[in-house]
């Protein structure tokens, strides 16, 4: 139940970050480069303080900053993307930025799965070998 709670949660901040950012973009005197890396760096601290949480009303905080500013990725990317190739190589750009997420998110679980599958083998020798000293 609270699983999808959060999901739902995510869902609404996410959609409202997305109309959101799309309007604070266009504003003329908003850096839409500096803008783009601002949210994902706020994206970022909640990742880095979920140690310290200590009950269900902080991990949904931290689930609304999340959904919030990680919705910047659609309409800030475009604009970014925009002042990076120009008007005419826009199609080319955007072809290629979601060729590269594609091969992002294939690669990125089976990547990640394998460096916890090395590293868990890694901690499960040191234990063992703390365990058995004689045995190495």
């Amino acid at each position: 139940m609270f699983a999808s709670s959060l999901l739902s949660v995510l869902g609404i901040s996410g959609l409202v970050g997305r109309f959101l950012h799309g309007a604070i973009i266009h504003h003329p005197r908003v850096n839409v480069r500096i803008y783009h890396l601002v949210c994902y760096f706020i994206t970022a601290v909640p990742f880095f303080t979920m140690a310290l949480y200590t009950n269900a009303t902080c991990f949904v905080a931290s689930v609304i900053i999340v959904g919030y500013f990680f919705s910047a990725r659609g309409p800030v990317a475009c604009e970014v993307l925009m002042q990076i190739c120009g008007p005419d190589d826009f199609s080319y750009g955007l072809g290629f930025l979601f060729l590269s997420g594609g091969v992002g998110y294939v690669l990125g679980a089976p990547c990640a799965g394998l460096y916890l599958c090395i590293h868990r083998l890694q901690d499960y020798i040191l234990k063992c070998n703390i365990a058995l000293p004689w045995d190495g």
